[in-house]
């Protein structure tokens, strides 16, 4: 006598479960991602393409490695200018001091254009932002044109 069994077992998988959770995940990401600010520091980022000019009046802060002749290695150099003459030191100190003076009671953020080159690490270039965001100036970073 052959008996028949009524409980089949089906080789499928049921995907609607899998669907929920991946489009809960996806409005979980969205919502976080309106958190997130890209622009923490409060830069002006000009575009490269901008015809923007730099004002002649505004300091400008330049950063680039030097090779030093006694121990032939790269320091970073920072030169300076308000449009009148350009100074060049290796000191940060005397960097921050030159920007403290600079800093005029009657505007509220002044501009300060800063320039480095493409193999300054970032490092550096955030120091000289965090001395100038203490006495309030408005950072605007200097780009080549395409």
């Amino acid at each position: 006598m052959k008996l028949k069994s009524q409980n089949k077992i089906e080789p499928t998988f049921n995907m609607s479960s899998m669907t929920d959770v991946v489009f809960l995940l996806l409005i979980f990401f969205i919502i976080i991602a309106q958190f997130m600010s890209p622009n923490a520091l409060g830069l002006t980022l000009p575009n490269s393409d901008s015809e923007q000019r730099v004002n002649s009046s505004d300091i400008t802060v330049t950063i680039q490695y030097l090779r030093d002749k006694t121990s032939n290695d790269d320091v970073v150099s920072y030169q300076y200018n308000n449009g009148q003459k350009t100074i060049a030191t290796q000191d940060l100190k005397e960097l921050s001091d030159y920007l403290k003076n600079q800093v005029k009671s009657d505007t509220l953020m002044m501009p300060l254009v800063l320039q480095a080159e493409a193999k300054v690490q970032i490092q550096d270039i955030i120091t000289v932002v965090d001395e100038a965001v203490k006495y309030n100036y408005e950072i605007i970073f200097a780009t080549q044109s395409k």
